[in-house]
């Protein structure tokens, strides 16, 4: 399936280096929005906060997604509570590219 990427997007992923972060809207109670990134992320109208949470094994038809399970994590606890089974998930691609405009974007690949 051919879909059309944002300007921002096509711009980075054609660089000679480029470093995708993830996304990732996880669909608890109230929606967590985490990002694959040492630093917030402010993006489609909210903030993805440095979570520790990391994404592998991306494909068409699943993922591997990992939570940290330190002292100051809630992952655990929230897991526990809520459950996992019947929670929605989204998986973005945000790149950055400060030649383009705007300078960051992403798109749904999960």
């Amino acid at each position: 399936m051919s879909r059309t990427l944002p300007s921002t997007v096509s711009s980075a992923i054609t660089s000679d280096t480029t470093t995708p972060v993830f996304l990732v809207k996880l669909g608890f109670a109230t929606p967590q929005y985490v990002a694959t990134w040492d630093a917030n992320i402010s993006w489609g109208g909210n903030t993805w906060v440095a979570s520790g949470v990391s994404v592998s094994r991306l494909s068409a038809s699943g993922a591997t997604v990992e939570f940290p399970n330190g002292n100051d994590d809630t992952w655990l606890s929230t897991i526990l509570s809520e459950g996992a089974r019947g929670k929605t998930i989204e998986i973005y691609e945000h790149h950055t590219d400060t030649t383009a405009s705007p300078q960051t974007d992403a798109v749904l690949v999960f």
